[in-house]
């Protein structure tokens, strides 16, 4: 077999040359960059449009201490309140009343309202006993003025006030025809008028005053009158009971 001899020196290059192979190897594959692979991103395309520009900024302060005044319009017990110093927002209730009292009186009148009002049937008869009652006052002054008779002082009364428009107007008349004033003797026709018309209520008070004193009431009248204020007194009553059987509760009153 033949042998081959390789001399110092090749042998010395070719390890050189292995060597720094395996170093540039090792080297490029230290040095090299990672890469991380991006994933996909979402994008949007918006279009500007024109409007107020509306910038935000953060930092910290504090404001100043507000005192409110409270009142209610009914009188009460707190039972609720914000303390000194607690944060609040818009809109919170500061303070508020134990309203069960209210709000039971409350539903007690809507309810005695309600059962006052809610039926036809008490309405009528509530506009009947008016109507009783307004025929009973009638039915008292038509027999006062039959029985009892007229009153002598009111026609008294209206007697001395047609004297003193009598003599107020007789007065000014002889005032005026007496003057040479042409003003006040244009004046006469007016007067002459006003005076005729006071002779003649002076005339019908004395007339009613009479009459009122010799006023003599007819029986017949008078049991008429009677019976008629006997009749609006029953109706009433009757009308009266209806009702408050009705509000009590009884839906058959009659």
């Amino acid at each position: 077999m033949k042998q081959i001899n390789l001399s110092a020196g090749f042998k010395r290059w070719a390890l050189v040359t292995l060597i720094t192979l395996i170093t540039l190897t090792f080297g490029w594959v230290g040095l090299r960059p990672t890469t991380q692979e991006s994933l996909p991103t979402e994008s949007k395309t918006t279009r500007a449009r024109s409007g107020d520009l509306v910038l935000t900024t953060s930092g910290e302060g504090t404001l100043e201490q507000v005192i409110l005044p409270l009142g209610f319009s009914v009188s009460g017990t707190l039972t609720e309140i914000v303390q000194p110093g607690q944060l609040v927002r818009a809109g919170e209730i500061l303070a508020s009343l134990d309203s069960q009292k209210a709000t039971l009186e409350a539903e007690k009148a809507a309810l005695a309202w309600n059962q006052l009002t809610s039926s036809a049937e008490l309405a009528a008869l509530s506009l009947q006993e008016q109507e009783s009652q307004l025929g009973l006052i009638l039915a008292q002054q038509t027999y006062a003025a039959i029985v009892i008779g007229p009153e002598i002082s009111y026609y008294q009364w209206l007697l001395s006030l047609a004297e003193r428009d009598y003599w107020n107007a007789l007065q000014a008349l002889a005032e005026a025809r007496a003057s040479t004033s042409q003003r006040l003797l244009a004046s006469v026709p007016r007067l002459k008028t006003k005076f005729d018309a006071a002779e003649l209520a002076l005339e019908e008070a004395r007339l009613n005053l009479e009459w009122a004193l010799n006023y003599q009431p007819s029986p017949t009248a008078s049991l008429l009158a009677e019976g008629k204020l006997q009749a609006a007194q029953s109706q009433l009553a009757s009308q009266t009971n209806a009702l408050e059987a009705l509000k009590n509760g009884n839906t058959n009153p009659l």
